[in-house]
């Protein structure tokens, strides 16, 4: 998955400036349907190479880990990087990170050094064919760009399409594409474009989007599901928007919900299914690419709220939660890739649980204390309306709950390293929020105190 990209030369050529008079106006030229190839210009392979297995995750959107030979270390990055959005392994080149509006940049290792995106002056994106290449497209698109070795060489659009915002694209393993924007296809086989009739959807607003898989079958989200839609035509197998295909080194995908894994084969068959409610919690949902994978081994990878998720060949569960493992205390975890049969894992220490201490001011004594991990509500003063189930807190996999004393005390034990708010019962249905500042710092054995 992650191989060796070979050095680069670039040749920069400066041209002289002298006063010359106006050139004669130029004649007539017909539009131009593609730009000249631009060089992507990745920078040369560092000593500290990847491996082949290592795995990769990233945590809180920007901090990108690397898991190698038993340990969990930070990549570092040659220029600010606020957000990641995607890992991609082209065929016969290294790994390539869209950090969204930062650009992109090229993975060595424990190293992570900027590349040029293939307009310079735009935001773009990068996807990854089910053939193993990988392309770009600007915002405002006039093109389609391919990375050939070292060049981003452009690949015209439908005359219909150029200029336009937010397409949405993707690469099947024979090299057609398909393209869309919110209200027509295209599909693009032996260097021609033709029309491709997307299904009807009384919903969309947006350009669906696509996932391709090595097996050549296209998944295009349509309403609320993702419909299967291979050869230009709408095939049999369809998800739901909440079970995101991930494409499967060597055909297949996974998907995953809250409640469950599963591995499915490229004729749709299901080959494992794992409940993730055995030993973890915390599923991301959906719209969040990457968020599972399965190495060679048939681990399968899940990216959490609450750490990453790794469920062994036997179907036994770890989550990674912060604390466990040294050197690591990243907690939301949003997207996951691995390469080959995988790396050896890291040794896992026991789970880390504390007890917090503190007081509440400014309520009146036997007031409703609850403290959860996530959202505990849409605004400052949280009503009736605001929030679903019986408490802010409700239905959370953390949740602590007690009535303060008569100086407006609490004391919570068993409580995990992970952020968390607070909330304050005034009424039957309303609650105000009080910022814990809890509860990443929390360690075993000295209770963290808090005043709310």
């Amino acid at each position: 998955m992650f191989r060796t990209l070979a050095p680069i030369l670039v040749a920069v050529t400066l041209g002289a400036c002298s006063k010359r008079p106006d050139p004669p106006p130029a004649a007539a030229q017909p539009p131009a349907r593609a730009a000249a190839p631009t060089p992507a210009a990745p920078p040369a392979a560092p000593a500290d190479l990847s491996d082949p297995d290592d795995a990769y995750f990233v945590s809180d959107n920007k901090s990108l880990w690397r898991v190698h030979a038993g340990k969990v270390t930070p990549v570092s990055f040659s220029a600010p990087c606020s957000r990641i959005r995607g890992i991609y392994q082209p065929k016969a080149n290294a790994a390539w990170i869209d950090c969204d509006y930062d650009g992109f940049f090229v993975l060595f290792g424990s190293r992570a050094l900027a590349a040029p995106r293939p307009v310079s002056t735009a935001s773009s994106t990068l996807v990854l064919g089910g053939d193993g290449s990988l392309w770009s497209a600007p915002y405002k698109a006039t093109s389609l760009y391919r990375l050939e070795g070292a060049t981003w060489k452009a690949e015209a659009l439908p005359d219909e399409l150029r200029g336009a915002e937010h397409l949405s694209f993707t690469v099947d393993a024979k090299g057609r594409v398909y393209l869309a924007d919110t209200n027509n296809g295209w599909l693009r086989e032996g260097g021609a474009w033709r029309p491709m009739p997307l299904p009807a959807d009384k919903l969309r607003r947006f350009p669906p989007h696509f996932v391709a898989t090595e097996d050549g079958t296209v998944f295009m989200m349509v309403g609320y599901r993702w419909t299967e839609f291979t050869d230009g035509k709408v095939g049999r197998r369809s998800y739901h928007n909440y079970e995101d295909p991930v494409p499967r080194v060597g055909g297949g995908v996974v998907i995953g919900n809250e409640q469950r894994v599963s591995v499915i084969a490229a004729d749709g068959k299901v080959e494992r299914s794992v409940s993730f409610a055995r030993g973890a919690v915390g599923r991301r949902a959906s719209g969040e690419g990457q968020s599972v994978a399965v190495d060679g081994r048939g681990r399968i990878w899940v990216a959490t709220q609450y750490g990453l998720v790794v469920i062994d060949e036997r179907d036994a569960v770890e989550q990674w939660e912060p604390g466990r493992i040294e050197g690591f205390d990243g907690t939301d975890v949003t997207l996951v890739v691995v390469g080959g049969k995988g790396p050896e894992l890291p040794a896992l220490g026991p789970r880390v649980r504390g007890e917090v201490v503190g007081r509440v001011v400014g309520v009146k004594p036997g007031a409703t204390l609850e403290m959860c991990t996530g959202s505990t509500g849409f605004s400052t003063g949280i009503g009736p309306g605001t929030f679903y189930g019986r408490t802010p807190c409700d239905r959370n996999p953390f949740r602590f709950r007690a009535k303060l004393d008569a100086e407006g005390r609490f004391r919570f034990t068993g409580v995990p390293p992970l952020p968390m708010s607070a909330v304050v019962q005034l009424s039957s249905r309303d609650w105000t929020r009080r910022k814990a500042g809890c509860c990443s710092r929390l360690r075993p054995g000295t209770p963290l105190e808090l005043e709310l």
